[in-house]
């Protein structure tokens, strides 16, 4: 077999493997696409090769091997270099610096989302049907936490059909997000049923049973939420998709909630089993840390109640308060004062890493977040007179 011939197969077994939402497999197998390209002295080729294994890479989960690639594709762009690879090489930034960036800004982020739309009207795409910019500016004041605003954005994505860009399933499922953030539970149910996708059957599936997830919890449905997760978690391995914090936070808080597993603080309590299990290399990015430290936290306070003897609460969303017993319903009394510095413990390294990214986002509601749980913990302390 010739390079050409070799180079054709693997093109045809990469985008196999892309369109079947395999990521770790196309990843592999477009990567060694481009190395052959390399060899051929293709270079505009193999940069377009590249940029597909990149985003594979992210796909599947392991996007810092996504974000290594990319920066050592776009150090030297070859002059033949497609406009589409181009473009998706800006797609990938933009999603990279919300994700995975070590340095979050929302001012360079913001840079990056109009970069994105000259670059697609460069493609001949009509601005009033580019998916990809209300959905990025969409994502960007989610991280701000203006989730109102966002979910306009997202709807304004949504309209742009039939248009170019992100699968309009992916807008479904931030904008159910983000009506749970607002409360509209209704709402949120109304675009889990918009989750479908005839190109990512897969990822429309996984991103449902996550939305049913977050409901559960919304509802106070504690095995309606672990039911959930294993749907997730399930639709992920089919994806060949690694674990995320993205999925790790609200999966912990429904392990917490349904109070099945025993004390939270148990190394074999599967909230702490999921947590110790989530990749420690992410823990250098902000937004990864903060959704493994949140999760900690939560996992803390969990144990503080369970040693107090209260039930347990969801503190992703909150919708039931925490009921106080007397000390003298402890199941764990020698226990509760040492379980009260761990919490808050965790708060305060939860608080280094929410003081960060509300800097970096110019708002706040990470922090208001973190003070929520300190008050709940102090609450236990002081009915427990500690």
């Amino acid at each position: 077999m010739n390079a050409e011939s070799q180079l054709r197969e693997l093109e045809a077994q990469a985008m196999a493997a892309r369109n079947a939402e395999q990521s770790r497999s196309a990843a592999f197998l477009f990567e060694r696409a481009r190395g052959v390209a390399l060899d051929m002295g293709l270079a505009g080729r193999a940069f377009d090769l590249g940029i597909r294994a990149a985003e594979a890479h992210g796909v599947a989960g392991d996007r810092l091997r996504g974000l290594t690639l990319l920066t050592e594709l776009l150090a030297e762009v070859p002059a033949d270099a497609s406009r589409w690879a181009i473009y998706s090489a800006s797609h990938q930034r933009v999603e990279f610096h919300l994700y995975d960036t070590e340095e979050p800004d929302y001012r360079r982020i913001d840079k990056l989302i109009d970069n994105l739309d000259a670059l697609g009207a460069e493609l001949g795409w009509p601005a009033d049907r580019n998916r990809d910019i209300p959905y990025h500016r969409s994502r960007l004041l989610t991280y701000q936490g203006r989730w109102a605003e966002s979910l306009e954005w997202a709807e304004v994505a949504w309209a742009r059909q039939p248009g170019e860009g992100i699968d309009p399933s992916w807008i479904a499922s931030s904008a159910a997000t983000r009506a749970l953030n607002l409360g509209d539970v209704a709402a949120a149910k109304r675009w889990l049923a918009l989750i479908q996708s005839d190109h990512w059957p897969k990822y429309a599936q996984t991103a449902r049973s996550a939305i049913r997830l977050c409901v559960a919890l919304w509802e106070n449905d504690g095995s309606g939420a672990v039911a959930a997760l294993l749907q997730a978690e399930e639709g992920e391995r089919s994806r060949q998709r690694e674990a995320r914090a993205g999925l790790m936070e609200p999966g912990i808080s429904a392990l917490l909630v349904s109070g099945s597993y025993g004390d939270p603080l148990d190394p074999r309590h599967p909230a702490n089993m999921r947590h110790a299990s989530f990749p420690k290399g992410y823990l250098r990015v902000p937004y990864q840390a903060y959704l493994w430290h949140c999760s900690k936290a939560r996992i803390r306070l969990a144990g503080l109640r369970y040693a107090v003897g209260m039930a347990p609460v969801d503190d992703c969303y909150y919708r039931k308060s925490q009921e106080l017993v007397p000390r003298a319903s402890a199941r764990l009394p020698a226990e509760i004062n040492s379980r009260v510095r761990t919490a808050q413990q965790a708060c305060d390294d939860l608080q280094l890493v929410a003081d960060r990214l509300d800097n970096a986002f110019d708002c706040s509601f990470r922090r208001e977040g973190v003070a929520m749980l300190r008050g709940r913990i102090q609450e236990i302390a002081d009915n427990c007179a500690l």
